[in-house]
C-alpha cells in the first residue's frame, strides 16, 4: 500500500480513524509540519517487523549466513522443499 501524507492538524482532527486504517491495512501515514515530513504513524506489527529486520541485518553472523545460502542457491547447491520434508519426515 502506498504512504499517504497528512498534514499534524489533519492527524489530530481524525487520529482514531488512522489508528483503525493502520491497523486494518497496513496503510502508512508521513505526518508533516509545515510541509517538511516529520513522523511516520504504522501500525504496531509493522512497526515490530522493523525492528526485528534491524536486528537481523546487525547481526553479522546472521548476515554471513544468508550471503552463504544465496552462493549456494547460486551454485545450484539447494534441494526443493518438498525433498527436504520427506527426508525429514523418513528420518523421524
Amino acid at each position: 500500500m502506498a504512504d499517504i501524507t497528512l498534514p499534524v492538524s489533519q492527524v489530530r482532527r481524525d487520529l482514531p480513524a488512522l489508528v483503525r486504517k493502520v491497523d486494518a491495512d497496513f496503510t502508512r501515514y508521513i505526518i508533516t509540519t509545515n510541509g517538511t515530513p516529520k513522523a511516520v504513524l504504522l501500525s504496531y506489527e509493522e512497526f515490530e517487523a522493523f525492528e526485528e529486520t534491524l536486528s537481523v541485518l546487525s547481526d553479522p553472523q546472521i548476515l554471513a549466513d544468508i550471503q552463504e545460502a544465496r552462493a549456494a542457491r547460486d551454485r545450484g547447491e539447494t534441494h526443493p522443499l518438498e525433498q527436504v520434508k520427506g527426508e525429514l519426515g523418513d528420518a523421524g
